[in-house]
């Protein structure tokens, strides 16, 4: 394993740590579902430009049903519950 991936492994499990004890904060303050909105509006905001970047645009505009669909069923659905 290079030092490269240890360090993107160990980022990876920094943010994934930090975003259960940020819920387990902001949950009460906000309540599950607006708390779940800006979640999935945050993340949707950081990805759009790396899928517009790696030339997904086009695939995005074409299947974004399908996409909001796969969205919804695996991330707001779970995270509300």
């Amino acid at each position: 394993m290079r030092s490269t991936d240890l360090a993107e492994l160990i980022a990876l499990a920094a943010i994934w740590g930090a975003s259960f004890l940020f819920m387990r904060i902001a949950a009460p303050e906000f309540g599950p579902v607006a708390l779940t909105a800006l979640r999935v509006a945050g993340a949707a905001l950081c990805l759009l430009p790396l899928v517009v970047w790696r030339g997904h645009g086009a695939a995005l505009a074409t299947h974004w049903k399908v996409i909001a669909v796969v969205g919804v069923v695996n991330s707001a659905v779970p995270f509300v519950l």
